[in-house]
This record gives structure tokens, C-alpha cells and sequence, in this order.
């Protein structure tokens, strides 16, 4: 099989479900559907399965239809229904409840949302924070603006107790102090 081409049946998303729900057996996971309140922007096949999380009201939501999109913080971010994709979705969710990786929030001086990802849980290692931001904004003219005027950036785990925030000083500056 070609995981780069063969697609995930999700003519049958009953059987995508069911197949994250074994998946995450280890969690209490939640499904609603369109008839829910709050769900009613849902397509007609489409699920929402929602993992409370024990540490704070964050969740992680994984929306169900056509292709897949996993929320989480700031964070979020579609998948194709393709085998490498679902695979690839199903290594970040772990990722995610295992404290492995956070969802990485950069915002601008005025509190402003400049760019979401993922990053692993020892970025805490790096010397250089400058260098980290850089691999993550890949758009040059958003990393000047945030470099000249400042910002924060903002890692966010399933244990909110690992949480890290940083500031960005104007001109170039991560404070190495982080708040959690």
C-alpha cells in the first residue's frame, strides 16, 4: 500500500470513529453530532469527539466529515483523508496527551495571534528561543514585525502545569525567563 496516495475509508466516518475511539481507549472521549447543542454546524456524517482534559478546561476536539481537523488551544489543524495524513494525525494526538509535544501560540505585541504549531516538549533545551521562533514563522515579513516590536510566545500542554510562556522583547529579545 501506498500510504501516500491510499485513502482512509471515511465514506464510512461511523468506522473512522470507531477506529479513534479504540485508539483512545485510555481517555473518556466524548462524541456529539449535529443534533447537539452546540454542534449544529456539523455536517450530516460528521462527528465531534471531545477528551476532557483532567488538568484544566482545555480539550482536544477532533472533528470528523470529509477530512479531519484537530483543535487544541490556540492550536488546530486539518488532515486529508489519506493514510499518511490519519497516521500523522493520530502520532500528533498522542503527542498531545502525552505531554511529548505542546501547541505553540505567538503572539504579536498587541496580543495579537501570528501563528499556531506544534513543538516538541524539549525545545526548553534550545539556547538560542530566536532561532526556535524563526523554524516556526515561516512568513519573513511576520518574524521582523514580531522581532521590531515585541510579543510573547506561548506553549501550551495537556498537563497545563507545563505550560511555559515567554515575552518577546522589541528588537530582538527572548527572555529566557519563562512564566508557567
Amino acid at each position: 500500500m501506498d500510504v501516500y496516495t491510499e485513502k482512509v475509508d471515511c465514506t464510512n466516518v461511523k468506522s473512522v470513529k470507531e477506529d479513534l475511539l479504540k485508539f483512545l481507549s485510555d481517555y473518556k472521549v466524548y462524541v456529539y453530532t449535529r443534533a447537539d447543542k452546540g454542534y449544529e454546524y456539523l455536517g450530516m456524517y460528521s462527528f465531534m469527539l471531545v477528551i476532557k482534559n483532567p488538568y484544566s478546561n482545555e480539550t482536544l476536539d477532533i472533528e470528523l466529515g470529509g477530512s479531519f481537523t484537530v483543535f487544541f488551544s490556540n492550536w488546530h489543524a486539518h488532515y486529508f483523508a489519506f493514510d499518511n495524513d490519519y497516521e500523522q494525525m493520530k502520532r500528533d494526538i498522542k503527542g498531545l496527551l502525552s505531554g511529548s509535544i505542546g501547541a505553540l501560540s505567538v503572539m504579536d505585541s498587541s496580543n495579537k495571534l501570528i501563528v499556531t504549531d506544534l513543538c516538541s516538549a524539549d525545545f526548553t533545551k534550545m539556547t538560542d528561543k530566536l532561532q526556535f521562533l524563526r523554524s516556526h514563522i515561516y512568513n519573513e515579513d511576520k518574524f521582523e514585525k514580531i522581532i521590531k516590536t515585541g510579543g510573547s510566545m506561548h506553549v501550551v500542554f495537556w498537563n497545563q502545569a507545563e505550560s511555559l510562556m515567554f515575552d518577546i522583547i522589541a528588537d530582538g529579545e527572548v527572555n529566557d525567563e519563562y512564566t508557567t
